[in-house]
């Protein structure tokens, strides 16, 4: 009988069957489960046999190494494989097929596996010489190969045949060394694979016969204040007498710090709390020791959410200490800088004292890139547009629908806040800088803001609030409005409206604004206050007379909110001296305000001589950097870090200044007339221990000493060097005494600026 045409497989199979007919088997199907476990150029493979074995039984197993290394070696057993004449450090995937009778099936594969390799390279080899010996110490290598290190192995240069070495962890002593002989080492870590590539050779040293015991032992940082999570500055030892041979130390250093045992460095991140506690470091050599009692305190990653003090005059951490704001404007840090650029900068900010940056979410215009509120990836904050046109800004005319937030965008920004999280710094963050000019301008978002709308606006802040919320950011505070205050209730609606969407989205952080040149108390900001305002801000740009301002913000918010100085005159711009920038330092601190943000150009924009767009740059350089990297170590830096050293150790929360409620004023007669560049600001604790004077010009004043609680200290501090001196004394509380300003009143730096620092028990 003939078969009919058009019969399906299935068919075909079922009547060859009914025919008397057998079922032609097929190849097997894939293995599954395939692993590989590795040794010292070896693997050890297993897998589960097919599921189908095509109707025939397997013979065989295939196996394949990706990539080809033709010196391997397969023997299969079953189903499992060892495989050999792999090579060290190789990472190989391997692929297992079946074979039955009728040929080879599919593969599957291994997930890639790495053969152990030796051991990188040690760093950070150090050594100091002793009598006839020397004492190593070093970092181990940040890669194993794979393998645990077992040892190390020590060449030394010139190589010395009878030298002793006598290993412990990463340290090491060196004996039977000839005095007088300069000698160099290098350190290669051993695992089981092999011994890896040598460091980097230590310093050359000289043995020689100590001349003494050491003595004078003192270390850079003490106290020293570390926080958790955030890598130390090395606490660097020096000391005089004989040559130092290893250092020790009781009790042990908080977790995560260690003493390196030969340069008697301190260095490491914290990773726990530890109150504050002495640690005493032994220095030694063979004639003797010293010690040096070392204080160290690691704050808690929880220093943040802020929140306000109880006298709502400051704000405290999250342990409940006075905050001490020293800040640095970085308004386009986050669109300007790339990571390797950001991470420059947050790194000397944080070696320089800075605890608080002062930034904008989006940037509008102050940046090099086109169009300008692009980040240095070439990332939008924002995919949409808006109906309407805007002013044109860098050959853009369109508004930004701020409704459509780009996520790239915004992975930068996580990128950046945690960063600043992790170095505990505060982040002063402004979502959208409205714009010096508001709706005549470029600069700001006002525009933008007014085509997106309230609803769209609303929205933003929602996004923004969930993703920047205050659990997972507690490092922010809020900076709403930026150079503009706004006109009437539609335009302050604009900002409301963001800030809306932020307490609802979860960013229920502190809020604060940066209005347009004035402070932000009535009357010189919005009045009535926001009921959203919690911290209030002064922004004057008419040093050195700024006082006047600063005592009508603690006349208008003394026990009402916290008050700080958010921006004056910037350093290298509109011809800026340094007496007008400190004057934005200490008159603040004298007048209730828990701290100041500093600014320097080109580093709160970024700029380099090299970018090719410079338009954002036109903003009144003074032309004295060639870029922001060459600007970071200023003058005006350097003299807000010595401010803060200034102020810390006192209890700058509790000063009350002259000429606010009238009755409390420190200084009677000499200290100028208000309003002018020539005037003396006088502040003191109402309990009289603390009274301060911060001079701008060359006078002599009287200071009505029964305002202090006993017989007092008094000392000169110049603003310039850091430095102090004698003020004479000391002085009972009784009467009047006169002051003026050591020699002819210049100070380091050629400056009349003076504190006169009072202190009584």
């Amino acid at each position: 009988m003939g078969i009919p045409g058009h019969l399906t497989a299935t068919a075909l199979v079922s009547l060859l069957v009914a025919c008397g007919g057998t079922q032609a088997s097929t190849v097997p199907g894939a293995p599954s489960g395939v692993s590989a476990t590795v040794g010292i150029r070896t693997a050890s493979l297993s897998w589960t046999a097919p599921a189908s074995n095509g109707g025939s039984p397997i013979l065989s197993y295939r196996v394949s190494i990706s990539p080809t290394t033709p010196t391997a070696v397969v023997t299969v057993t079953g189903t499992t494989a060892s495989v050999t004449g792999l090579a060290n450090g190789g990472t190989y995937t391997f692929l297992v097929s079946a074979t039955n009778a009728a040929g080879t099936g599919p593969a599957a594969a291994s997930g890639p596996v790495t053969t152990p390799d030796v051991p990188g390279v040690p760093t950070g080899v150090v050594a100091v010489a002793d009598n006839l010996s020397a004492s190593l110490a070093w970092v181990a290598p940040t890669s194993t190969g794979g393998s645990p290190i077992i040892g190390y192995s020590i060449a030394i240069t010139p190589p010395t045949s009878g030298a002793a070495i006598a290993f412990n962890g990463t340290t090491a002593v060196v004996t039977a060394l000839a005095n007088g002989t300069s000698y160099a080492f290098t350190v290669s870590a051993v695992n089981a694979v092999g011994t890896g590539p040598a460091s980097v050779a230590s310093a050359p040293v000289t043995p020689s016969a100590p001349t003494g015991p050491p003595t004078n032992l003192v270390y850079s940082s003490n106290p020293a204040v570390y926080a958790v999570g955030v890598a130390i500055t090395a606490n660097l030892p020096s000391s005089s007498g004989g040559a130092v041979s290893s250092y020790s130390v009781l009790p042990a250093l908080p977790v995560g710090l260690s003493l390196n045992p030969v340069a008697g460095s301190i260095t490491g991140v914290p990773t726990a709390a530890a109150a504050t506690a002495t640690y005493v470091v032994t220095a030694s050599n063979s004639l003797g020791s010293t010690t040096a009692s070392v204080s160290i305190t690691v704050n808690a990653q929880g220093m943040f959410p802020l929140r306000i003090s109880a006298s709502k005059n400051y704000v405290v951490d999250a342990t409940g200490k006075p905050f001490l704001m020293q800040g640095d404007a970085a308004w386009s840090a986050i669109a300007q800088l790339s990571e390797v650029d950001a991470l420059a900068y947050l790194n000397d900010r944080q070696r320089r004292g800075f605890n608080t940056i002062l930034v904008n979410l989006v940037e509008h215009s102050f940046t090099s890139h086109i169009p300008n509120w692009a980040n240095a990836n070439g990332d939008i904050p924002f995919t949409g547009r808006a109906s309407g046109g805007c002013p044109s800004t860098e050959g853009t005319s369109y508004c930004n629908d701020m409704s459509t937030p780009n996520n790239a965008y915004f992975n930068h920004v996580d990128w950046f806040l945690q960063q600043a999280l992790s170095r505990n710094m505060l982040v002063l963050l402004a979502p959208s800088y409205v714009g010096y000019s508001g709706a005549a301008g470029t600069d700001g978002w006002f525009n933008d803001m007014a085509a997106t709308g309230n609803a769209g606006l609303t929205a933003y802040g929602s996004y923004i609030g969930a993703r920047y919320n205050a659990t997972a950011y507690p490092n922010i505070i809020w900076v709403n409005g930026c150079d503009y205050t706004p006109k009437n209730s539609s335009e302050l609606l604009m900002v409301t409206s963001i800030v809306n969407g932020i307490k609802a989205g979860g960013g229920t952080q502190l809020m604060t604004a940066h209005w347009g040149g004035e402070p932000s108390f009535p009357g010189y900001g919005v009045s009535p206050h926001p009921s959203w305002l919690d911290i209030d801000t002064v922004y004057v740009e008419s040093p050195p007379h700024n006082y006047q301002f600063t005592v009508q913000g603690f006349t208008a918010d003394h026990g009402v909110r916290p008050v700080f100085w958010i921006e004056g005159y910037y350093e290298n711009e509109h011809g800026s001296t340094p007496l007008q920038l400190r004057s934005d330092m200490y008159q603040p601190m004298l007048s209730g305000e828990f701290g100041f943000v500093f600014g320097i150009n080109p580093v709160w924009n970024f700029w380099t001589s090299t970018d090719a767009n410079q338009q954002y740059n036109s903003y009144s350089n003074d032309g004295k950097y060639t870029g922001w990297k060459a600007a970071l170590g200023s003058p005006g830096g350097k003299n807000a870090m010595l401010a803060m050293q200034f102020f810390a150790p006192l209890d700058w929360m509790d000063l009350v200044p002259d000429n606010a409620g009238g009755t409390s004023n420190l200084l009677t007669a000499g200290y100028g007339s208000c309003c002018s560049d020539q005037y003396v600001l006088g502040a003191v604790t109402p309990d009289g221990h603390l009274g301060l004077a911060y001079f701008t010009f060359t006078t002599t004043v009287t200071v009505d000493m029964t305002k202090m609680a006993g017989t007092t200290r008094a000392q000169w501090f110049d603003p310039s060097s850091g430095t102090n001196s004698s003020a004479g004394g000391p002085f009972p509380n009784t009467g009047t005494a006169t002051f003026t300003p050591p020699g002819n009143g210049l100070g380091s730096d050629g400056s009349l600026d003076w504190v006169l620092l009072l202190q009584s028990p």
